[in-house]
């Protein structure tokens, strides 16, 4: 059964002068109050963990496009100049460039970067991005020359017997995103895997794995082991039940898992991993948290957040106070309640003061202060 809860609107900043002197500012508040047990909803793992091993790998060189109309690097760039420099001496050609053999801007200094997976196999192609290192105004139409892309702490990469500087070799034609002809500096291109990144295979002598999560919480690695543990699928053929459990959470981030004897047998280790990974967990409720961008403004809550009922802020001369989130009998009395359903959630008081006109700046500042007078029941973080 749910109650709804009607609290007396606050005025608008235009009335604020008015409040201010006759007295109380009301903030509004619809609130639903359940007094059922809520469905919680249901999380793969794939989607909150990975599997320890198997890890992306970031990718970066330095390289040169070309072809550019009129809109790349300016002359006055000294990094082209020493780039040119050594692209030529690489090159096995001895020309000496003067500064009148470099006032093309057709050419631009990029970064090129890319995320892969630490598995992908040799030969395979992916994505690249590419970012525009000096002035140039736009890399639309634009051809990558050969770019050597290495990774942090490799130096070089086994390539059967010989060794190379690198792990893949970006090249090709520059793509943007926009359609339009402002200024683009940041476009994709291709590259293809020349060396494995992970020389070690991951499946190789196999009998654990390790599941971390992206975000760590206790009640999240305790849900993880107990459902895996569970799993009939998990558990051997025609025999009892495991003395050990499959599954234990070592800490709020991690959990080993033990991969049963049959799917060893069978050679079924990655089907195991891919039911493993595909495992419902119940969602646990999250940390009450609040968030303020100092530089846009923006602020973003959780639906965990509470206000304390009753509390008073006095801003730009005006008094707000958050009312209290019970629901009335038609008699005007409220009904016993607990704590938490007398504290209105933030979220219901946010809407009422952007329905009445109140900037994010405006709210920010509230939000701030209540959290300062200890009215609020959650975190609050500024970034």
């Amino acid at each position: 059964m749910t109650r709804w809860a009607r609290i007396n609107r606050a005025t608008t900043p235009h009335s604020v002068g008015r409040a201010a002197r006759g007295g109380i500012v009301f903030l509004a508040v619809f609130l639903a109050v359940s007094f059922s047990s809520s469905v919680a909803h249901a999380q793969r793992v794939r989607d909150i963990a990975r599997v320890k091993g198997v890890r992306p790998q970031h990718l970066t060189g330095i390289g040169l496009v070309i072809g550019l109309s009129g809109t790349g690097d300016s002359q006055q760039n000294e990094l082209k100049k020493k780039f040119f420099a050594n692209l030529v001496r690489n090159m096995g050609t001895n020309i000496q460039l003067g500064p009148a053999d470099l006032k093309s801007r057709n050419t631009a200094i990029v970064i090129v970067s890319a995320t892969i997976p630490s598995n992908l196999k040799v030969g395979t192609e992916f994505d690249v991005t590419v970012s525009s290192l000096g002035d140039a105004s736009s890399l639309r139409g634009g051809h990558l020359l050969a770019v050597p892309l290495r990774g942090p702490g490799a130096v070089e990469a086994e390539v059967g017997k010989n060794t190379i500087p690198y792990f893949a070799l970006a090249q090709g034609q520059v793509f943007v995103d926009r359609e339009d002809e402002g200024k683009v500096t940041v476009g994709r291109s291709q590259a293809v895997l020349e060396a494995a990144i992970d020389s070690t295979p991951f499946l190789e002598n196999l009998d654990s794995i390790t599941i971390l999560l992206l975000e760590p919480d206790f009640g999240t690695a305790s849900r993880i082991a107990t459902r895996i543990n569970r799993h009939e699928l998990f558990r051997e053929p025609g025999g009892a039940e495991a003395a050990s459990p499959l599954a234990a959470a070592s800490d709020s981030g991690t959990v080993a898992v033990r991969i049963p004897n049959h799917f060893l047998r069978d050679d079924r280790v990655v089907e195991f991993i891919s039911r493993v990974l595909d495992i419902e967990v119940p969602e646990v409720e999250r940390d009450a948290l609040i968030s303020i961008n100092r530089q846009s403004g923006a602020v973003a809550i959780n639906g965990a957040v509470r206000v304390a009922a009753s509390s008073v802020v006095n801003y730009k001369g005006s008094m707000l106070r958050v009312p209290d989130a019970r629901p009335s009998e038609p008699n005007g009395t409220a009904p016993p309640a607990a704590d938490a359903e007398r504290n209105p959630l933030l979220i219901d008081v946010m809407k009422d003061l952007d329905k009445h006109g109140f900037d994010s700046k405006d709210i920010a500042s509230i939000l701030r202060e209540l959290h300062r007078t200890k009215a609020i029941i959650g975190h609050l973080v500024e970034k």
